[in-house]
């Protein structure tokens, strides 16, 4: 577990390939313990340590699909020792965990090895615990558009075109989807999950029905995570159940990783806190009395008393306006401090502490 929350802290960084080394190298030789030693619950601890790890701090698809080959081997096991090791709940998270390694491979570089995969998910689809599982496994298979790469040609397809091959595939995969629902109407324990997983079934079956594709949201902290592809859906519920649903509410909320994987955005609500508003613009009025104006009719003044009033109101305007620009620094220098520094300063040189 914490190898894998590590991981998702250094996928950016040089040590992902010393953590990715270290952990699968560890991972599967603790899953050669003989089965009696390792408890299930460990067993699917090592499982979803090294799909988190592999997802994150695998630097290129040869090494994811490297650790897929090895949960492939308890999917679909050819020793009994391997088919005894897993229970019907631990192949349900094999599944998941070999799935979310798929989704970061990029289609053009899925490798062949995997051609008997859709043949196995067909056969899983008929089994009551595995059917969920398996119907999400083909729905991702067939939006990579590879179906090619997951399936084995037999004699009377070798000649059949691409697009002959899909139809063919889908055909069978919702034959079986629909059988597969209307035994959920009538089996008791088969009713009871798929009403468990009710939405992500009705996707499956739409999406090869009508070719729909899926919509899945959550909400965390009040915001909505839409999700409209069996690659996002798979990523989501994987990290979910590694880190628990509370702990993944806060790594999507402040982990730049997980927000980036899914392109969301949180959008935090700015507190409301009082703030101090300071005028970016002070209008102060000022009335001036010029003496020895009123009463005085002008065109009676001689030129030399006109120049003398017009020089004794600049003179008072000029005053005034000294006074109002002094009142306006002596505001802006409270405001930054400065007056009550030059208060001390004056309170200080009083009383002689100065030299």
């Amino acid at each position: 577990m914490s190898s894998g929350l590590l991981a998702i802290y250094v996928v950016e960084t040089e040590n992902a390939d010393e953590i990715y080394r270290y952990t699968t190298s560890l991972v599967t030789e603790l899953l050669r313990v003989p089965n009696k030693l390792l408890e299930p619950c460990g067993f699917i601890a090592l499982i979803e340590c090294l799909g988190i790890v592999t997802f994150f701090c695998a630097s290129n698809t040869v090494e994811i699909q490297a650790a897929m080959q090895v949960i492939w081997e308890y999917i679909c096991p050819k020793s009994k020792a391997l088919k005894n090791q897993v229970s019907a709940t631990t192949l349900s998270t094999l599944i998941y965990t070999w799935m979310f390694l798929l989704t970061r491979v990029y289609r053009l570089e899925i490798i062949f090895a995997w051609q008997g995969v859709i043949s196995w998910f067909l056969t899983l689809l008929k089994e009551d615990a595995t059917c969920v599982a398996a119907g999400e496994a083909l729905a991702l298979i067939f939006e990579y558009d590879k179906v090619d790469r997951f399936f084995v040609k037999t004699e009377e397809l070798l000649s059949e075109s691409y697009d002959g091959l899909r139809k063919y595939i889908k055909n069978i995969i919702l034959k079986q989807l629909e059988s597969t629902s209307m035994e959920a109407k009538t089996g008791p324990p088969l009713k009871q999950m798929f009403n468990n997983a009710a939405r992500t079934d009705w996707d499956v079956l739409m999406y090869f029905k009508e070719d729909k594709r899926p919509k899945y949201y959550e909400t965390f902290y009040e915001q909505k995570l839409i999700l409209t592809s069996w690659s996002s859906i798979t990523q989501l519920k994987f990290i979910k159940n590694f880190l628990g649903e509370e702990e993944f509410s806060n790594y999507l909320m402040e982990n730049e990783v997980i927000q980036e994987l899914f392109a969301f955005e949180p959008y935090y609500e700015e507190e409301e806190t009082p703030t101090l508003y300071e005028p970016t613009f002070e209008k102060i009025e000022t009335r001036v009395y010029l003496p020895g104006t009123r009463g005085k009719d002008p065109e009676l003044l001689t030129k030399s008393q006109i120049k003398k009033e017009r020089e004794q109101t600049k003179s008072i305007i000029d005053k005034s306006k000294t006074k109002l620009m002094n009142k306006r620094r002596t505001f802006a220098e409270e405001r930054k401090g400065k007056g009550y520094f030059q208060e001390v300063v004056s309170a200080v040189s009083l009383f002689g502490l100065l030299s």
